[in-house]
């Protein structure tokens, strides 16, 4: 009878161990996943900042007899962008709170994950990004 008890003393112990394991491949499948669609997101974020500067730079170094709107070149000096929703001041805060995530998402994974979620959260919560996140749902549609 005592054998048969230490067996299932074993089985509780690996089980208990297959379920840690298991939590802990979970997690880092969880981080990475968050890291990447982060990355992403703050990548497209540059992108747009810099092809926001790129076309007010085009629009003010084109006159009107350069501009050649049926090619595609180069937009209408009245051009707008899709969306009053997203200000120059308002993307290139979106812009600045991203490098400072990215700051803090690089410096922590490895060492303090629960900062980095929370740095995250805080960043996927600002007045910014929910900004930039409209504007992108507005422009897809």
């Amino acid at each position: 009878d005592d054998d048969d008890d230490d067996d299932d003393d074993d089985n509780n112990n690996s089980s208990t161990s297959s379920n840690r394991k298991r939590k802990r491949l979970m997690r880092l499948c969880a981080v990475s996943c968050m890291c990447l669609k982060f990355y992403s997101f703050a990548a497209y974020v540059a992108l747009c900042f810099i092809d926001r500067r790129t076309t007010a730079t085009a629009l003010d170094n084109a006159d009107d007899s350069a501009a050649t709107v049926e090619n595609g070149c180069i937009p209408k000096k009245n051009y707008s962008p899709p969306s009053s929703l997203l200000s120059d001041a308002m993307l290139l805060k979106g812009v600045e709170r991203s490098r400072m995530c990215v700051s803090t998402v690089s410096t922590f994974t490895a060492t303090n994950v629960d900062r980095v979620f929370k740095s995250v959260n805080e960043y996927m919560a600002g007045k910014s990004v929910k900004a930039i996140l409209s504007f992108q749902e507005e422009i897809l549609l």
